[in-house]
């Protein structure tokens, strides 16, 4: 599956973009059916609106992730 990067898309098209998203998760921020820790969680989520995501070796895998065994030199461990 072919994967597309970030600085192939044009900067223009993507500020378009992550400015409507945010605008729509404000709105979802001014319901008064929003919990406490929806709202941190949608906080966030507005904060790393732009930026680039940071993966780690050692970060615990999310949740649904497929999990494969360690392979090393050709050997299954």
């Amino acid at each position: 599956m072919p994967f597309v990067r970030r600085h192939e898309i044009d900067p223009d098209l993507r500020a378009k973009f992550e400015s409507a998203h945010k605008t729509q998760l404000r709105q979802a921020l001014l319901s008064p059916t929003v919990t406490a820790e929806h709202r941190t969680r949608i906080k966030a989520h507005i904060d790393s609106l732009g930026k680039a995501k940071v993966y780690q070796a050692d970060s615990p895998a999310r949740p649904g992730a497929i999990a494969f065994e360690k392979v090393e030199k050709g050997i299954e461990k």
